[in-house]
C-alpha cells in the first residue's frame, strides 16, 4: 500500500500531509486535478461494470453485487482488525 500511495503522490493523484490531531498518522487527499476528473473516472468505471455484467440477467447481477459487497466488507474488516 505504501508503494502504491507513493506512486500516486509522484503522479500527482494525491497529496499527503501529517494529521494535525495525531502526529503518527498521515492524511491523504485527491489533488485538484484529480478531483476535476472524478466525473470522467466514474463514467469509465460504470462502463467497465456494465461490460462485466452484460451477460447476466437482473437476478444474477444482484447476486454478483451482493457477493462483491460481501468481499469488500470482509477485506475492510481485515484491514481494520
Amino acid at each position: 500500500m505504501a508503494a502504491t500511495l507513493s506512486r500516486m503522490e509522484r503522479d500527482g493523484i494525491i497529496t499527503r500531509r501529517p494529521d494535525p490531531s495525531d502526529g503518527r498518522s498521515t492524511l491523504f487527499s485527491l489533488t485538484s486535478a484529480t478531483r476535476e476528473k472524478v466525473g470522467e473516472i466514474e463514467t469509465v468505471i460504470a462502463g467497465i461494470s456494465e461490460d462485466a455484467l452484460s451477460g447476466l440477467n437482473e437476478d444474477e447481477r444482484q447476486l454478483a453485487r451482493r457477493v462483491l459487497e460481501g468481499l469488500i466488507a470482509a477485506l475492510e474488516d481485515a484491514v481494520e482488525g
